[in-house]
């Protein structure tokens, strides 16, 4: 569905608005699918475990 000019207009100002805020948060804001996402989550999941067990580290 294509949308008016002017909502589009006004969604990209939103969307830059969002992704500024996240920036200067020191976050980044992505626009991927979820099964991207996803992905994305668990290659971190797996990367930190690895860390975790690298380093030993155990839950106090």
């Amino acid at each position: 569905m294509r949308k008016p000019p002017i909502i589009a207009a006004l969604l990209l100002a939103v969307l830059s608005a969002i992704t500024q805020t996240a920036a200067a948060q020191g976050n980044f804001v992505i626009g991927d699918t979820p099964e991207q996402f996803s992905a994305y989550i668990r290659s971190e999941y797996d990367k930190w475990a690895r860390v975790v067990k690298a380093a030993n580290i155990k839950p106090e």
